[in-house]
């Protein structure tokens, strides 16, 4: 048991900040996120100019937490490392919070005008039954080794130049989504300056690095990928339409706050586990799960009702930034110089 325990603290990340510092509430007038992030001409930002950058950053999360009735200072300690957070309301003003963040409509123009590649600036996918009767994750990306279509974890990067990636056809790309398809941008920040806003605030509040993906899956119980838990502190903020998500415990000690994501569960795997959260998000909701929290999502089965798709951003901290993560790099290169030295 010991054991277990220090390894979670090995695992838990670095320190973000002084949690028991002063809590910066948003203007009770304030309705949008983009309001608070300055981008907008409401004179309810005003306010919002005599802030520093850092009161700005925690006035953002506490935008964010809001509909749940706590602060940020009640999150880190309640819920941060520990247990899944629904933050949820039903009213117009909760529903609009988010606009002008991301919208498949912005999607589909940044497909448009931009150059955009398979593996590094987005995916295809789709989770549907095999030749053996097994649900499993199919990703459609194209790959420079081949030109052929693979079905591969997640068409992992290879580095940054285009070079070593294919380009999406916009068509191609649609017509998948059409026909089932996840799209999801890899970094919807690079063409949304209010997305990447937003990063560099939450970057201030954590003290680590954020990142961002976003998810565009059409209408009719489509589903993009398999069960899995991810080795992030994950913010799913629901943008357009409405999606279902079921959300499970660690099944194993092992498997609390890990540091590698975990492989794709099938639906055997998840045989008699049930969901600590079943439940469906619609615009301005956000799920928050602790990294090793395994989750699946779907939309409704709502055939091709305007607004039957969904538009999800998650947004990532804590990736890779345990003690133990810092000490991995630290510690061989004391040794290496050490090793090295004349004194040695």
């Amino acid at each position: 048991a010991t054991k277990d325990l220090k390894k979670q603290a090995h695992n838990k990340g670095r320190k973000r900040k002084d949690v028991s510092g002063e809590q910066i509430r948003p203007p009770k007038d304030c309705a949008s996120l983009l309001e608070l992030m300055m981008m907008s001409d409401d004179p309810v930002a005003a306010p919002l100019k005599e802030f520093t950058f850092a009161q700005r950053a925690n006035c953002i999360l506490n935008f964010l937490l809001q509909p749940a009735g706590i602060t940020s200072k009640e999150f880190y300690e309640e819920y941060w490392e520990q247990e899944a957070l629904l933050i949820q309301q039903s009213s117009s003003k909760h529903r609009h919070r988010f606009d002008g963040l991301l919208s498949k409509a912005q999607i589909q123009t940044m497909i448009a005008k931009n150059s955009m590649y398979y593996g590094r600036d987005l995916n295809v996918t789709r989770y549907e039954l095999d030749k053996h009767g097994v649900k499993r994750r199919v990703t459609l990306d194209l790959v420079a080794s081949t030109n052929g279509v693979v079905d591969d974890h997640d068409g992992e990067e290879n580095g940054e130049g285009s070079a070593n990636f294919v380009q999406a056809d916009g068509d191609v790309v649609w017509d998948h989504y059409k026909q089932g398809c996840t799209i999801r941008l890899l970094c919807p920040h690079k063409h949304a300056s209010q997305v990447h806003s937003l990063l560099q605030s939450l970057e201030t509040e954590w003290g680590c690095m954020a990142g961002a993906n976003a998810y565009l899956t059409p209408p009719g119980s489509s589903q993009g990928f398999a069960p899995h838990y991810d080795d992030i502190e994950a913010f799913c903020i629901q943008l357009e339409g409405k999606k279902r998500w079921k959300v499970y415990k660690p099944l194993t000690k092992e498997e609390t706050l890990p540091r590698t994501s975990s492989p794709d569960y099938t639906e055997e795997d998840l045989t008699g586990v049930k969901p600590v959260l079943d439940v469906v998000l619609s615009p301005g909701d956000i799920l928050y799960m602790p990294r090793g929290w395994i989750h699946q999502a779907c939309t409704l089965p709502d055939g091709q009702l305007k607004d039957g798709h969904s538009l999800h951003m998650t947004v990532s901290a804590m990736q890779q930034w345990a003690w133990v993560d810092l000490m991995e790099i630290v510690l061989p290169e004391a040794l290496n110089a050490a090793a090295e030295s004349d004194s040695s």
